[in-house]
Order: structure tokens, then C-alpha cells, then sequence
């Protein structure tokens, strides 16, 4: 990051800050939530947990999105004909883009591009996949908080509460 230079870096912080801006709202609301839920004495330690629990599951999605994504690019790379490879190197480009570019670029001529090609191909549809579970995800919380919300009525703590 430090060394990108002109565009690059532009389109590096814009995809690192759009989530963000997505994310702020959401963990400030259920914080919010969280805190206003529990009793005036133990607001650190509910605000303690709600952020723990934000943690661990930004962790777990993170390990389980990315898992699936990887098992998606190996289930799509075996099915690929890599033609004209050594048997490490084909194993190798099965296994991950980044085996994959590099061994493509050794490779002379046709092949070299088509086991690129091939590599990236499989590469976006894990990242589709994940695209597509993520969305569903999304829709599936977001009707399950309202459904289960609707009735919750907000907490407000008095003055006295908010000084003690």
C-alpha cells in the first residue's frame, strides 16, 4: 500500500472504506442496542462483549467465506484440462491464484494463457459464490431482525441512570 502510486491507491482505499461504511452503522446500532439493554453497572461489560462477539464473528465469516471460496476455485480448477503442465505444477495451480499466476507466466505461449485464464475464471466464481451467499445471508438477518424486532420497544435510560 505504501508504494502504490496514482490510481491504484485511490481504488485500494475506496474498496477498503466502502465496507467500512457499511459495517459503522450496523455495529453502532446493535452496540447501542446492546449497552441500552443491559443495566447501568454493567454497560462496560455488555459494550466489552457486544464487541467481542462482533470480532469473533467477523473472524468466523472471514474463515467460512473464504473456505468456501477456496473450495469453489479447487472444484472448478479440477475440472479444468491443464494441459502440457508437470504434474506438481498442475497440482500446484489447482490449488490456489497465487501458484496459479506465476506458473503461467513460465509457461511459453498458448498455455500459459489458458491456464491464466482458467485460474481467474475459477477464481471469480468462488468469489461469486461467496457474492451470492453473502447476499442471501444479508436478506435472510435482515427479515429475521425485523421480524423479531418489530415489537421491541427502544430503551431509554432516565438522566439519573445515564449519570450513575
Amino acid at each position: 500500500m505504501l508504494t502504490c502510486q496514482g490510481p491504484a491507491i485511490l481504488d485500494e482505499e475506496i474498496t477498503r472504506r466502502l465496507p467500512d461504511s457499511g459495517m459503522a452503522p450496523l455495529m453502532l446500532l446493535t452496540t447501542d442496542m446492546v449497552v441500552a439493554a443491559a443495566p447501568a453497572p454493567k454497560a462496560g461489560s455488555a459494550a466489552a462483549l457486544s464487541e467481542t462477539s462482533s470480532e469473533l464473528g467477523i473472524a468466523l465469516g472471514i474463515a467460512v467465506l473464504g473456505s468456501i471460496a477456496g473450495a469453489v476455485y479447487r472444484h472448478t480448477m479440477d475440472g479444468a484440462p491443464l494441459t502440457g503442465l508437470p504434474e506438481q505444477a498442475a497440482m500446484a495451480a489447482r490449488d490456489s491464484l497465487v501458484e496459479a499466476v506465476p506458473i503461467a507466466e513460465r509457461l511459453a505461449g498458448a498455455s500459459g494463457a489458458e491456464l491464466l485464464a482458467t485460474a481467474r475464471d475459477a477464481f471469480t466464481a468462488g468469489l461469486s459464490a461467496v457474492g451470492v451467499i453473502s447476499a442471501v445471508l444479508a436478506v435472510a438477518l435482515a427479515a429475521t431482525v425485523v421480524v423479531v424486532l418489530r415489537e421491541t420497544p427502544a430503551h431509554h435510560r432516565d438522566d439519573a441512570d445515564a449519570n450513575a
